[in-house]
């Protein structure tokens, strides 16, 4: 009798945190067309509130910055989650995992 294979080492033989390239691929479509999305589709509420309305230019202008806040609200939570990830998968270890103010190139010779 073989014993069980773990759930995250079923089928593939791999970690399950480990992605295929396609997955990968897949992942970053999606954001990019996300993030897309959330700067355009403001700015278009905008211009058919501009048409039905007749108070152009000012939906679009509004819809342009509530799609450009969007926009960087998501990449800046894009950009947290990847520090995340990268600090989950390479953890700072021992004394020199920090900036030490003794290593730095600053010359005390001073003037």
């Amino acid at each position: 009798m073989t014993p069980k294979q773990p759930p995250s080492q079923r089928s593939t033989g791999r970690p399950r945190y480990e992605q295929s390239s396609i997955a990968k691929g897949a992942y970053w479509a999606h954001q990019a067309s996300s993030l897309a999305f959330e700067l355009v589709f403001p700015a278009l509420v905008g211009a058919g509130v501009d048409w039905y309305f007749g108070v152009a230019p000012w939906g679009i202008v509004v819809g342009g910055v509530v799609g450009f806040a969007l926009l960087m609200t998501h990449l800046v939570q894009m950009a947290k989650k990847s520090a995340a990830d990268l600090d989950r998968q390479y953890p700072k270890r021992g004394p020199d995992a920090g900036f030490d103010e003794s290593e730095s190139n600053t010359n005390d010779s001073g003037p």
